[in-house]
């Protein structure tokens, strides 16, 4: 087992970029909630429609998937399930035509910080209720599937969108997803469902939302997928460097 100590934790994160991000780390106003996430809203609303401010070399339109205007979900699997929707819709516009290469990168970023943040807000507040309501063998079974996503994810967080792997490991995330999710919505929520109150999940879809301003934006394979443990001790620790990381990037999501 690998020890995660604070310090092994930042010494993986480049100090040059977390330094140069340190300036740039400041409150930032003009943004909205958009499906649970802090998103630009002058890069949402201007990428949409194609006008002024929208990535240079644009040649197509970029669909921002809201999951209901952004407001809030009833409850955890409502908000799942919206999630879900997003995602896929981020993969079809980078599978399809007609998008510049700045589109498609912001589409690529997009996609890493949501799926990052839901899988890790899933570990967080869902898979322990799970676990109590289910048990292990589900909960453990979930699990795994995340880390194959995440092995994937990273990937595609290394790549140009242009880049001519990117295409096929995308793909190979889409059939991993797919997978994931149609499980997740026929038969793990469902008999999650079944099993909780229905204050509960009211109450789990609240912190649900509340834990995706708290966990990282990209995905790390050696965090311990040991939810209410060493995911949250992990996770607290890691989102901050990974938020500087993303500034110092100049990724906007």
């Amino acid at each position: 087992m690998i020890s995660l100590t604070p310090a092994r934790v930042a010494s993986s994160f480049s100090r040059p970029a977390v330094a140069a991000a340190l300036p740039a780390a400041r409150c930032s106003f003009g943004k909205m909630r958009q499906g649970g996430y802090m998103v630009s809203s002058d890069v949402v609303n201007n990428a949409a429609r194609g006008g002024a401010g929208a990535p240079s070399g644009a040649r197509g339109t970029v669909t921002a998937a809201t999951g209901g205007g952004g407001a809030p979900a009833g409850n955890i699997v409502d908000a799942i399930t919206d999630d879900h929707k997003r995602l896929f819709s981020y993969c079809d516009q980078l599978r399809g035509q007609g998008l510049g290469h700045d589109q498609r990168e912001h589409l690529r970023h997009q996609l890493v910080h949501d799926l990052a943040v839901h899988s890790l807000s899933e570990e967080e507040v869902l898979y322990p209720a799970l676990k109590n309501a289910c048990g292990n063998e589900m909960r453990n079974h979930v699990l795994d599937e995340h880390t194959t996503l995440k092995h994937i994810l990273m990937d595609i967080d290394k790549m140009d969108a242009d880049d001519p792997n990117f295409n096929p490991r995308l793909d190979e995330l889409v059939h991993e997803l797919r997978h994931h999710v149609q499980e997740e919505e026929e038969k793990v929520l469902p008999m999650f469902a079944s099993k909780v109150p229905t204050s509960d999940l009211e109450h789990l879809g609240d912190k649900f939302e509340r834990t995706k301003g708290q966990v990282p934006t990209r995905p790390h394979i050696l965090a311990p997928n040991k939810p209410a443990t060493g995911n949250v001790v992990v996770d607290r620790l890691t989102a901050p460097l990974d938020k500087l990381r993303d500034s110092a990037g100049g990724r906007e999501v």
